[in-house]
């Protein structure tokens, strides 16, 4: 069986200037499954900023975030 690597939506959470992806947390074709990752994914990195896409379209942009003093 072949190993799928597309699917319809996907989580990415970006470094603190917005230039880099730091890490694609998952893939998913469920769109219910995608927000309950994104809502776990803002809490477990407060300070980054956190996309939920669906192809090049942001369903969820946290847009960019940092810790105030």
């Amino acid at each position: 069986m072949k190993t799928k690597t597309h699917f319809q939506f996907r989580l990415q959470v970006w470094d603190t200037n917005g230039d880099d992806v730091l890490e694609r947390v998952m893939g998913t074709d469920d769109f219910a499954v995608a927000q309950s990752i994104y809502r776990a994914a803002l809490k477990r990195w407060p300070n980054s900023r956190v996309i939920l896409r669906q192809g090049a379209h942001a369903v969820y942009d946290c847009g960019p975030r940092s810790v105030i003093a």
